[in-house]
């Protein structure tokens, strides 16, 4: 199975966004940039809910 089909919705969005600019990241700057994507993801998923 390939990797990339076991990528959630929100990594897919991420990594087409940012796929580019990541490349060049270390393996911490990456973890670092997916938890404020995380944060943004989930406060803009809060305010879809009011």
């Amino acid at each position: 199975m390939d990797k990339k089909d076991n990528l959630t919705a929100r990594e897919q969005a991420m990594n087409t966004m940012f796929g580019k600019c990541m490349e060049n990241l270390s393996e911490q700057e990456k973890k670092d940039f997916k938890k404020s994507f995380d944060m943004l993801m989930d406060a803009a998923e809060e305010i879809n809910k009011r």
